[in-house]
């Protein structure tokens, strides 16, 4: 009896911890990624954060890499959808939900500066300045959701 609730302990240990981990492919997209992204190759990073969620489309980590990618590529709407969805796969930790939200904060940040200066150089429209106002906005209510969630 004490043999068959080992084996039984043993099997749901390791399939709770594949179940957890991911697919092995998922996971060694993941780690290419990674070390694209280390390495400053951003656009071979992407590639292997899609080919992860393509493999797991589940995958957290996959998902904010990518989202991250697209921040240092200055590819600010890319980054923002892949932030929200990021923020959709989150359940778990508010920590890294926070820092999901600093990072739109940032984004949106970001796209309004570079959107700021591209009006420096053109005349401004009412809807530009509009759509420069909206993105503060969205900023600051990043950032806030960002410090609800840890303060």
């Amino acid at each position: 009896m004490r043999k068959i609730l080992s084996i039984i302990l043993f099997i749901s240990l390791t399939a709770g911890l594949s179940a957890q981990q991911g697919t092995k492919g998922e996971r060694s997209a993941v780690r290419q990624g990674n070390k694209a992204y280390q390495e400053q190759r951003y656009e071979v990073a992407a590639e292997h954060y899609k080919a992860a969620e393509k493999e797991n489309p589940s995958s957290k980590e996959a998902s904010f890499n990518l989202a991250n990618t697209y921040y240092k590529q200055h590819l600010w709407d890319e980054a923002l959808q892949e932030y929200q969805r990021y923020i959709t796969l989150e359940n778990e930790s508010p920590e890294k939900l926070s820092a999901a939200w600093a990072n739109m904060g940032n984004t949106f940040l970001k796209k309004k500066a570079e959107e700021s200066s591209k009006a420096k150089t053109t005349p401004q429209q009412g809807a530009e300045g509009q759509r420069q106002e909206d993105n503060l906005k969205l900023t600051m209510e990043a950032y806030k959701n960002a410090l609800r969630l840890n303060p």
